[in-house]
């Protein structure tokens, strides 16, 4: 039996920037992202952070995300159904193989007859009885067998893709169903659809849909997979649900041109990841899904570009809306993903201040603004999914005591 924590590896081992899960033929991997202490010695921890890392990437394919790259997520979306294997082998442990217990009733002389339908139907009087002349019956489909029997095919392609996740489930292994009769089937599930009023019937036939799509699709794909190589979007947006408690769109610095007889003109603006306001201070953050939280290399951290805009950023705020006067300080700060539990910085917080980065052209005494500073903070990477799931009231007040390391 496979082990969950042996399929599970981190994106540094790998060649790539894929975050997800990847098959290939029956080979798995699901692979973390950066700095993601996997809890390989703990089935039950290791399970939910697979499945936490699921629901990290689904939302980057269903959030409508206001960023210029976006497309570069949505390309991301490849074929494997995983929320469609998640639900399947959920709902099949609970209730087992799909079964009918709504009955078809029919007006006709064949069948079992169903005496209380019947009796409201229309009779007649005939030497003192009772004649129904249109006897309603209770019909069994051979459609019903045949769905069965998808359903079982979809439960065992769930568990060839994510069975470790389900501690060891076995395979039914009976299946008569034909690969080769996916669209017909597909038909099937469309017409018993329309049929049944029973919701948790009408979600089961909606996933197994999916499977059957994704049939259809792969063919002869040796790798299929599900996830993204654009974590870093979902690191930005991760990093603005937990910290971020300030409408952003009025803090974008705008330039215009002036061009003679002509009206002035805006190029684009800049966007600042994510802002917040913790006990009089303001703070700005850059999001940055980098290596170096990994590496501890030097060419693994922001550029000049970065720590210019940040810059930009705290003048801005500060020359536009007289935060000087309602806030003690503005503060900025890149936000690196690190693994608390292994790494080179000897830190082993869920949030860690490690250094700043400054401007050589303002280094006189007439700039002294605390924003002019942009700290370096790394954040344990398996404790920002669990605080974005989890919604810790903590997590503020910890980057900021950590921030405020810039002022010793």
């Amino acid at each position: 039996m496979v082990k969950l924590a042996d399929l599970c590896i981190n994106v540094e081992e790998t060649n790539d920037n894929f975050v997800g899960i990847k098959y290939n033929k029956d080979k798995i991997n699901i692979i973390f992202p950066l700095g993601y202490n996997i809890p390989k010695d703990n089935d039950k921890e290791c399970r939910k952070s697979v499945m936490n890392l699921f629901k990290t990437i689904s939302l980057a394919h269903e959030k409508n995300y206001d960023y210029s790259n976006d497309d570069q997520i949505q390309q991301d979306n490849n074929d494997l159904p995983i929320n469609s294997y998640i639900w399947i082998l959920s709902d099949y442990i609970e209730n087992g193989l799909y079964s009918d217990n709504e009955k078809v009733y029919k007006q006709q002389q064949k069948g079992k007859i169903n005496w209380k339908k019947t009796f409201k139907t229309k009779f007649l009087i005939s030497n003192n009885s009772l004649v129904y002349l249109n006897p309603i019956v209770e019909q069994n489909s051979n459609i019903k067998n045949i769905i069965t029997e998808i359903h079982s095919y979809c439960v065992d392609k769930s568990i060839d893709i994510i069975g470790p996740l389900f501690n060891g489930i076995s395979k039914l292994n009976f299946i008569n169903a034909d690969i080769n009769r996916i669209n017909y089937y597909i038909q099937l599930i469309d017409k018993e659809k329309l049929r049944t009023f029973d919701d948790r019937k009408k979600m089961l036939l909606y996933h197994m849909r999916l499977i059957l799509l994704e049939q259809i699709s792969s063919g002869n794909n040796q790798i299929r997979q599900f996830g993204t190589k654009h974590y870093e979007y979902i690191w930005e947006y991760m990093i603005n649900k937990v910290f971020g408690d300030k409408e952003i769109d009025k803090y974008y610095p705008t330039t215009n041109y002036y061009i003679n007889n002509r009206r002035p003109y805006m190029p684009s603006k800049l966007r600042p990841d994510t802002i917040f306001v913790y006990n009089d201070n303001f703070y700005i953050l850059d999001s940055k899904y980098y290596k170096f939280g990994v590496t501890s290399l030097n060419k693994d951290l922001p550029n000049s570009d970065s720590i210019q805009k940040q810059v930009t950023y705290g003048e801005f705020v500060n020359n536009n809306f007289n935060l000087d006067k309602q806030y003690t300080n503005i503060y900025n700060a890149f936000i690196i993903p690190y693994n608390k539990i292994n790494n080179n910085f000897e830190l082993d917080g869920n949030i860690s201040y490690c250094g700043y980065a400054k401007c050589n052209w303002k280094l006189s005494k007439q700039y002294n603004s605390k924003y002019l500073k942009i700290a370096i903070i790394l954040v344990d990477t398996k404790y920002l999914i669990d605080s974005f799931f989890s919604k810790k009231n903590d997590i503020k007040y910890l980057l900021s005591k950590q921030i405020d390391f810039i002022n010793r």
